[in-house]
């Protein structure tokens, strides 16, 4: 299980390797598309924005997904950085 959740950490840039305290393999496109789906979602989730959203359900031809997008609350766990993107990938 630790082998799949570095592989996985190290893909989309939270894990990242050093030598003498300078990273080796960076990946800040990575952290950053994590950073913009986080901050997405979370905007979408509070109040009344996601009923704003749905509004815009008929206007769209051929719709989109009714997929209510998963918040990664939990930043130790790779399962909720991969709901996060899935669900904003369906939606």
């Amino acid at each position: 299980m630790h082998a799949a959740d570095k592989i996985a950490r190290s893909a989309i840039g939270q894990l990242t390797q050093s030598k003498e305290k300078q990273v080796i393999n960076p990946f800040p496109q990575g952290v950053a598309l994590h950073k913009k789906c986080h901050d997405g979602v979370t905007y979408i989730s509070y109040l009344d924005r996601w009923d704003k959203l749905m509004l815009f359900r008929p206007i769209i031809p051929g719709g989109f997904a009714q997929v209510h997008p998963k918040v990664d609350l939990n930043t130790t766990r790779i399962a909720a950085t991969k709901g996060l993107f899935n669900s904003m990938l369906r939606l």
